[in-house]
């Protein structure tokens, strides 16, 4: 059964569209861009809110399947979501 996204920031980027991850509970993920994001060129910076589908085979990697601008950013483009 697949395990719900989980919330977390980015605290790098990383080349080829790479990022760290820290999650909610403190853990550091390596994650890429999901494929509708890189179509798209949604581009996420440090500091953003994303949700992080996790591999079942490997937790210390993931997915970034949406992001959530940072609280500085136009509130206009507050939510960005990509399934």
């Amino acid at each position: 059964m697949a395990e719900p996204a989980q919330r977390g920031v980015i605290t790098e980027a990383h080349p080829n569209a790479m990022f760290t991850v820290r999650l909610d509970d403190a853990r550091l993920v390596n994650s890429s861009l999901s494929g509708k994001s890189r179509t798209l060129y949604i581009r996420p910076n440090v500091g953003d809110t994303v949700m992080v589908d996790l591999s079942r085979f490997d937790r210390s990697r993931g997915r970034i399947v949406s992001r959530t601008a940072a609280s500085g950013d136009d509130p206009g483009a507050a939510q960005r979501v990509v399934r």
